[in-house]
């Protein structure tokens, strides 16, 4: 099993919420799970949209101490955010310190390659979404990690899950 991570942001359309769409690419059925780090409202700030008075989602935290869902987030925090420009290992690090992943998620859906699953209709704001690693043990498939900022439109990732085959650029020692 391999992890992969990418970012996704994604303006667009004003609206009621959300929907998040994930297309594995390999032939193993996948099962998400949406964990909401913090909800935000939407603003036009000079034609481009922004999401402002950032609040702690429902599976947030600060580092180690609890958060009340719905508490504005402090500004160091959205301070440290906005200073990582690294690689998307280097985002991970950073928000993940705000994803209490003992939480249970606000969502779950299930997906595979001929039928890509979508998510409940979500607010806008920060989420991870991750494969149920549970549901990917002993099969021979990639788990995809997404972190998610959405201002207001659907969303449709393509999981960057393809493996290596054995003698292509990239196949492990396992092969």
């Amino acid at each position: 099993m391999m992890l992969v991570l990418s970012m996704v942001t994604v303006a667009g359309a004003e609206g009621t919420g959300f929907t998040i769409t994930v297309n594995p690419k390999d032939d193993v059925d996948h099962e998400y799970q949406v964990y909401q780090i913090f909800t935000a409202d939407v603003e036009t700030n000079a034609g481009v949209k922004v999401l402002t008075s950032v609040k702690w989602g429902t599976n947030a935290k600060n580092d180690t101490d609890a958060v009340r869902t719905g508490d504005p987030v402090p500004d160091a925090v959205l301070d440290a955010l906005k200073a990582v420009s690294g690689t998307n290992q280097e985002k991970l690090a950073e928000i993940t310190k705000y994803w209490n992943a003992d939480s249970t998620p606000v969502d779950t859906f299930a997906s595979t390659k001929a039928a890509p699953g979508t998510s409940k209709k979500l607010t806008p704001g920060y989420y991870l979404v991750r494969d149920n690693q549970e549901k990917l043990e002993g099969k021979d498939g990639a788990a995809t990690l997404l972190i998610v900022k959405v201002l207001d439109q659907d969303i449709v990732a393509t999981a960057k899950s393809e493996k290596a085959l054995c003698g292509q650029a990239g196949a492990g020692r396992s092969c």
